[in-house]
């Protein structure tokens, strides 16, 4: 490993060892069995119903039209909004989870998701609505960090990657929810009585949550920082440089697909392109199911061959851009929203890549801060291309119209070029460090 990377020497075996095993090698000996994917799916539970207040919005931008009034740039400021605080809170939250465990963590923050989905049902002003949001990005912070905090915990080494992919699917049945139910409610019964159904649904997750979750096999807490400073803990996840090689990743995958998922995408099929209501939530609820397969072969690519993960990444840039210049390109269809779906899933499957990288070269009494770090990179570049995409609309009159999208989505371009060339810039020194796993 890297000397500047230092892990902590584990104990072997010898001839003299006892036959009954300590508490930690009974612990490793449960990993990978029936409670630890019962573990898991109550982890994934979460961060589906996580996922599906997140996008909820996105999927109700026609209706907040009508209930608050509001120019683009304003709508775009409630995602902006959300995602700002559950970016914030991704460092805290990582410290925490370091502390306390992710049982506690994920818990507490489905409840002050619950409660943000309840203000949002009764907001009717813009601040209200926006004070609502917010605390749905801070509950939603602790999901996904929170789920691939303890996968090592309960898992082996190799299948962890593949695992990390998985969780996303919990989240994409998530987003298949806000696409399909969500849009149903919100025809036949309004704005507040939807998202009151939706935070009833959110609190019978964190129930859940609270049964089925545990911290490791051995019934405790897995090993944490609680001794270190929350000064040096964040001083040495920055000082590591494979975090910054985790966030580029994580920045340059994230943000297509959240523009399509969060906000722009139902605005752009149902205004720009003219689609049903029914086509336009059916391309939602596939972008999720693209990512889906798609994360499955990255997440196995990532566990058997980690030196090719950086070409993994570049590679899957590469095919999202082009997908999306053709799609664009092509007359306003269903095929051509379709065609921008796919490379936005393809794009986007990459990004748990940089967790794998980080996780591998910190400390595990860090992992919660270094997670929580590599996962602040998809959502700040997301918050600048959903505010970008709005600015522009308004720009161009604000009537949202098909080539009002083009140029809109087009200016994200840009966004992706200088994340791209800061990856390989960030890379090109610390190839060697951040292709070569080490061994656990």
């Amino acid at each position: 490993p890297p000397s500047q990377i230092q892990e902590m020497p584990q104990a072997r075996l010898t001839s003299n060892t006892v036959k009954k095993p300590a508490p930690a090698q009974q612990a490793t000996n449960q990993k990978d069995g029936l409670k630890a994917w019962i573990v898991f799916l109550g982890g994934g539970l979460a961060y589906c119903m996580a996922m599906c207040a997140r996008t909820s919005f996105g999927v109700a931008v026609p209706w907040a039209d009508h209930r608050f009034g509001l120019s683009s740039a304003q709508l775009a400021v409630f995602i902006m909004g959300q995602l700002a605080v559950y970016a914030a809170a991704q460092i805290p939250v990582g410290l925490l989870l370091d502390r306390y465990g992710s049982r506690k963590v994920l818990t507490c923050g489905l409840i002050i998701v619950g409660l943000g989905q309840l203000a949002l049902a009764q907001a009717h002003t813009f601040p209200t609505a926006l004070a609502a949001r917010a605390l749905v990005g801070a509950g939603d912070a602790t999901a996904f960090i929170g789920v691939v905090r303890f996968l090592p915990a309960w898992f082996s080494a190799s299948r962890v990657p593949l695992l990390t992919q998985i969780t996303n699917v919990g989240g994409q049945i998530g987003q298949v929810i806000s696409a399909f139910p969500v849009v149903w409610w919100l025809h036949d019964y309004g704005w507040s009585t939807s998202f009151n159904l939706v935070a009833l649904a959110v609190f019978m997750a964190a129930v859940s949550t609270a049964v089925l979750v545990r911290d490791d096999p051995s019934g405790t807490k897995a090993p944490v920082a609680q001794t270190e400073s929350v000064r040096r803990s964040m001083g040495a996840v920055l000082r590591n440089r494979a975090t910054w090689v985790g966030w580029m990743i994580h920045a340059t995958a994230a943000f297509p697909f959240n523009v399509i998922a969060l906000m722009w995408g139902s605005a752009w099929m149902r205004q720009g392109m003219h689609l049903s209501d029914t086509v336009s939530a059916t391309m939602l609820s596939l972008e999720g199911l693209f990512l889906v397969a798609a994360g499955i072969p990255a997440g196995i690519i990532s566990g058997r061959w980690p030196r090719r993960r950086l070409q993994t990444c570049l590679a899957a840039y590469a095919i999202s851009v082009l997908t999306w210049v053709v799609g664009l390109a092509l007359s306003p269809s269903a095929a051509a929203a379709l065609i921008v779906i796919i490379g936005a899933a393809i794009g986007s499957c990459v990004g748990a890549l940089g967790f794998d990288i980080v996780r591998e070269y910190t400390q595990r009494s860090r992992w919660g801060v270094a997670i929580g770090t590599v996962n602040t990179g998809g959502f700040v570049s997301s918050i600048i291309a959903v505010e970008l995409v709005g600015l522009i609309l308004d720009l161009r009159g604000g009537a949202r119209t098909g080539s009002d999208f083009i140029v809109a989505f087009g200016a994200m371009g840009v966004i992706i070029a200088l994340l791209v060339v800061g990856l390989l810039i960030v890379s090109r020194r610390l190839h060697p460090q951040v292709v070569i796993p080490q061994e656990s």
